[in-house]
């Protein structure tokens, strides 16, 4: 039996407005980045003190939205917004970019790092150690949504989405599954790696990329992009450019092996 999606994006209603599933997920992301992060540093897993916590937590969440709208709309949908700068703004609308939100989230944290004279490492190595689990958790909501879906597929997972006729991979639970749950217990395996500023970055970057451009194989591009060369798609250039970014920042950060002196 086919699946036919028939979910409903809206979580509940305060009065008559409607709370959709898509944003409890960054309330609750928020929330779960935020108090393990203070589990970390408390049993001092991590060497980013508690003290420092609130104010990097709180700039790059409002960078990550900032960043996440910014980076749809310059490399999705440039045109489109060109011609109507007044939906920019307009962000419950929908329209988020992974990668620009995970830049504007590097640049916070590298700026917050400076006036705080610390390593932009220490924090970003606590964040990239927790995000993937709001990123399962928000694409979840992708799927909940019917947003984002799969290329036709004869299998019969394959799912049924409103305005298709067809089934389709639901791409959006295989994203959860690999860039998200599965790339948190591999980087969760390696948390000892904290005390080493950039390891958990670098490892973050790569995974991800990998993970990524995997299931990108059998998600459907954007139809305004399309694929870009054969089979591959904006999200495998983007990816491309995050394991060649985690490659320089763990060859960076690679400190060399001591030796013992000759007898």
């Amino acid at each position: 039996m086919i699946y036919i999606h028939d979910l409903n994006p809206i979580a509940f209603y305060i009065g008559t407005t409607p709370i959709a599933w898509y944003w409890l997920n960054y309330l609750v992301g928020y929330t779960f980045v935020y108090f393990s992060s203070l589990y970390l540093s408390h049993q001092q897993v991590s060497p980013l003190s508690d003290n420092h916590l609130p104010t990097y937590t709180l700039c790059c969440w409002f960078a990550v939205i900032l960043g996440g709208r910014l980076g749809y709309v310059l490399i999705y949908r440039f045109s489109h917004y060109a011609q109507h700068p007044e939906l920019i703004y307009q962000i419950w609308r929908g329209g988020m970019s992974f990668h620009g939100a995970l830049l504007g989230a590097a640049l916070t944290s590298l700026a917050v790092a400076r006036y705080k004279r610390q390593s932009p490492f220490l924090a970003t190595d606590l964040f990239c150690l927790l995000i993937p689990i709001p990123i399962a958790l928000g694409r979840i909501t992708n799927f909940v949504n019917s947003e984002l879906f799969g290329r036709l597929t004869s299998g019969g997972w394959g799912v049924i989405f409103p305005g298709q006729d067809l089934p389709r991979h639901p791409s959006q639970l295989y994203q959860a599954g690999l860039e998200g749950f599965l790339l948190f217990l591999l980087l969760w395996s390696q948390r000892h790696q904290l005390k080493r500023p950039g390891k958990i970055t670098g490892y973050f970057l790569i995974g991800y990329g990998v993970l990524r451009s995997i299931s990108e194989f059998f998600r459907l591009p954007d139809p305004q992009l399309g694929y870009l060369i054969g089979p591959f798609t904006m999200g495998h250039i983007l990816c491309s450019v995050m394991i060649i970014c985690g490659i320089v920042v763990l060859t960076a950060v690679k400190r060399p092996q001591m030796t013992d002196p000759d007898p």
